[in-house]
């Protein structure tokens, strides 16, 4: 908790928003782990094994049919069930046996392909039963002892043994072709509502620990808001009561070092400072009501001091000739204060040589300042138009993330459109096998656009993302150039203000030194007043009348005084008064 409140509030929402940023970039890339992974186990089961079983299965079931298809016209041939003749006749038993023969060795081999395929998933060839209440791999043995049985019963070149057998046999086992395609349907079934399972777990599970780390974040959030509104809450507090004057307000020793702490401290300072200034005018509110009643007091005796001191006019007249000696003294004096005016014109000049060193380097100083505004407002230019291509660029990218997204979507297309060729050339059969394989082309071709756009539209997405960071870091360039120029310009102002007292100051040194020069001519002439200060002091005797006559004026002014004295009372009582608004 102390490290929290000793984070500035821009670390504070750092600590907020990162955990957010990263949170979100965890769930894009395991929402995208499990779509992979759940699109590669539909794959697997539809196109590896689904697909190519039923395809399987279905071609072997077509060439048994155009097997026994050809058997039966091969027996009618045989055994004179047709009209034809000589050598057309010859040469359609030749067909039709070859076309038996060979539909029979297709039959073998594509139904082993199908069993080797089913094979493979342990689940599809013994875990499944047909509506015979038999497995794929019962089946399996059921449909090969028929067929052996079929094949023994009845010679087909040979057109020797029990045909109706034949027959039966056949459709017998092509029965069980239908189980093991009934099989296999009910597979695809099952591992489709196993993947629609997992699918929904994932999504349950991501949900789960999506909440999760909102709550963990939402707890983080809740504590930094809390330390916040504390901080704040109590601020608050000390300013409500320095505003009714108690400045008794205390502080805790540990104020944090964010923002609101300065606050605190500022707060904490202005109350000190506050009490130092009251504790001082209570002080001087005390002093000044004692030296108002002093003041009364020494009016009042003053007044009776003048009218000593009136008395005391008649034996000035009698000090005037120790005044003539003093006046000598003074003379003396005088002279000290001319050797004094020289040593101060000297380190005038001094002065003077100081200002005119500083006004150079000040106006070095503003060169060297506007070079490096001009510098500033060239470089603040070339962030602005880097800013512009970014923005540019970044335009360009989310052009091409959609020419991306169209790609994809004909891929898409492209795919089902060859998988629907792929199974209507199953359905053709034997004239389909070329449209076949080219369906199958397509789909890969198709399969590999995908994959490309993703690869691009990842490089897009993150191109974006970096696009967008660096139109961030820009503004914050932007804003941090606006400020230096302020600063550049704030301070040029003060070098101005700097240069423009540098002058006065010479300005004021050369006037210091004119006064100096005065005070030089001056001293000459006080030099000559003291001297005839001799002699006016003797006419001091005959100002004694006159001096008595003020005398009288200052007793009636020493009355005003005195007056003066008591409202300084009252107007002290009334800053005491308000003083004590405060408490200390």
């Amino acid at each position: 908790m102390k490290m929290i409140n000793n984070m500035n509030i821009r670390l504070k929402l750092l600590v907020i928003t990162l955990p957010l940023m990263i949170c979100l970039v965890v769930s894009v890339i395991f929402a995208g782990a499990q779509t992979y992974h759940a699109k590669e186990k539909s794959s697997d089961m539809y196109y590896d094994t689904l697909y190519k079983v039923n395809l399987k299965l279905a071609n072997a079931d077509r060439d048994f049919y155009q097997a026994m298809l050809g058997a039966s016209y091969y027996y009618d041939f045989v055994n004179g069930f047709s009209s034809l003749s000589g050598d057309e006749l010859t040469e359609q038993k030749e067909a039709k046996l070859s076309e038996y023969k060979t539909n029979i060795v297709q039959v073998e081999e594509r139904f082993g392909d199908a069993v080797g395929i089913a094979k493979k998933e342990k689940k599809l060839y013994k875990g499944f039963k047909s509506e015979n209440g038999l497995t794929f791999e019962q089946n399996e043995e059921e449909f090969y002892k028929l067929f052996d049985e079929m094949k023994a019963a009845f010679d087909v070149e040979a057109n020797t043994g029990d045909w109706t057998k034949f027959n039966m046999l056949s459709a017998q086992a092509r029965e069980y072709l239908d189980h093991i395609q009934d099989i296999t349907e009910s597979w695809s079934k099952s591992e489709r509502n196993e993947l629609d399972s997992y699918i929904n777990n994932n999504v349950a599970a991501s949900g789960i620990l999506f909440f999760a780390v909102i709550a963990g974040i939402g707890i983080l959030v809740f504590v930094i808001v809390v330390c916040l509104t504390r901080s704040l809450r109590r601020v608050s507090a000390s300013v409500d009561r320095l505003t009714q004057g108690d400045l008794t307000v205390t502080f805790p020793e540990n104020i944090s070092k964010d923002e609101t702490g300065k606050i605190e401290q500022g707060v904490k300072n202005l109350s000190e400072k506050l009490g130092d200034i009251i504790g001082k005018a209570k002080k001087i509110s005390v002093e000044l009501t004692e030296s108002g009643k002093d003041l009364s007091s020494s009016a009042m005796s003053v007044a009776q001091v003048s009218e000593q001191v009136t008395a005391s006019v008649d034996e000035i007249s009698k000090g005037a000739v120790s005044q003539s000696m003093n006046v000598n003294e003074s003379l003396n004096t005088t002279e000290d204060i001319g050797h004094n005016i020289e040593d101060i014109s000297i380190s005038v000049k001094d002065m003077d040589s100081f200002a005119q060193s500083m006004k150079r380097s000040c106006d070095k100083a503003m060169d060297a300042l506007d070079e490096l505004i001009r510098q500033n407002a060239t470089v603040l230019n070339m962030v602005n138009e880097i800013g512009k291509t970014i923005v540019s660029t970044n335009e360009s990218t989310q052009a091409i993330s959609l020419f991306t997204q169209t790609i994809t979507d004909i891929a898409s297309e492209t795919n089902l459109l060859s998988l629907n060729a792929s199974i209507e050339a199953a359905r053709a059969g034997e004239a389909g096998k070329g449209f076949a394989v080219v369906a199958g082309e397509i789909r890969n071709l198709a399969d590999q656009s995908k994959n490309s756009a993703d690869e691009i539209q990842l490089i897009v997405d993150r191109l974006l993302e970096d696009s967008a960071s660096s139109v961030k870091v820009l503004e914050r360039l932007n804003g941090s150039f606006s400020n230096q120029s302020r600063q550049l310009d704030s301070t040029k102002r003060d070098m101005i203000t700097m240069s423009e007292h540098v002058n006065s100051v010479k300005n004021t040194s050369a006037g210091i030194s004119d006064r100096v020069n005065a005070l030089a001519v001056s001293k000459n002439e006080l030099i000559d007043v003291v001297e005839n200060l001799s002699a006016i002091s003797e006419e001091n005797a005959s100002l004694t009348e006159e001096t008595n006559a003020v005398m009288q004026e200052l007793n009636a002014t020493f009355t005003l005084i005195s007056e003066s004295a008591k409202q300084l009372l009252n107007i002290s009582g009334e800053l005491s008064d308000t003083i004590s608004y405060f408490n200390v």
